[in-house]
């Protein structure tokens, strides 16, 4: 099961605005820096040790936080980041 801090970390994190959105990653990769040597490297923000189970998000769809909505507000997409992370949305 996907890590439970950061479940928590990145929907506490996406409610953030950022002023210039292209930011995401370094913003995210800052903030988390800290904890990375307890969840290990991301890609594209999603932990590469839970990556399959973390690529079931779903933007403004109650998601993997079990009947939240991290993702609300977030249906912008955000070009120049993959679909398929949290990070191009």
């Amino acid at each position: 099961m996907i890590n439970d801090y950061y479940n928590k970390w990145l929907k506490n994190f996406l409610q953030r605005r950022l002023t210039v959105s292209s930011d995401i990653l370094f913003a995210f990769d800052g903030a988390l820096s800290a904890s990375r040597r307890h969840l290990g490297d991301f890609h594209h923000g999603l932990p590469i040790t839970y990556f399959c189970e973390a690529l079931h998000w779903l933007v403004g769809q109650s998601s993997m936080y079990h009947g939240t909505d991290p993702y609300q507000g977030l249906t912008q997409r955000r070009y120049g980041f993959p679909s398929w992370s949290w990070t191009g949305w």
